[in-house]
């Protein structure tokens, strides 16, 4: 399976089969994280880096709110002042949705997409995942639609694979 994108955008996509049989999508904005010139070690003590993928930080007039008021850098921003977005996400789409709820039984997707949040085997305390994503500039979210339900986080890329 191969790729399709615009000869304008800067992103590196890769494509990949997980051994539980999901594929899976990995997208790099690899410009924004390591600027020309710079490397890892250098992102260390860069004073510019966004250790936060989702900030409270006062509006700016190089970027927008979200509806909660919270301020979001576009990548066309994040290049025209210098910033280096420092944000890893990672997104899940399952093909179940409202229309799949059992007749008996009807919201039940949109309930398991909020029981999803309240704990795992890695992170078992209720809420516990959405606390380690708010340490480490994060944010997580979900939506069921009527054929797909979509789960995703954005956490700064150094804890990425812990999070996971």
């Amino acid at each position: 399976m191969s790729v399709h994108k615009s000869p304008y955008d800067e992103k590196e996509y890769r494509v990949i089969w997980l051994d539980n049989g999901l594929i899976a999508l990995l997208i790099s904005e690899s410009k924004l994280a390591h600027p020309e010139g710079s490397d890892e070690s250098e992102l260390e003590d860069e004073e510019e880096v966004d250790t936060q993928c989702h900030s409270n930080a006062k509006k700016r007039s190089d970027s927008h709110s979200s509806s909660s008021g919270d301020e979001v850098i576009s990548e066309e921003d994040a290049k025209k002042t210098g910033r280096i977005l420092n944000c890893a996400a990672c997104g899940l789409c399952v093909r179940i949705g409202s229309f799949h709820d059992p007749l008996q039984v009807p919201g039940l997707a949109h309930l398991l997409e909020h029981m999803l949040f309240m704990g795992s085997e890695k992170y078992p305390g209720e809420n516990e995942f959405d606390a380690f994503l708010s340490r480490h500039g994060g944010i997580s979210d979900a939506s069921t639609d009527y054929e797909t339900s979509i789960f995703y986080f954005g956490v700064n890329r150094k804890v990425l694979k812990e999070t996971l």
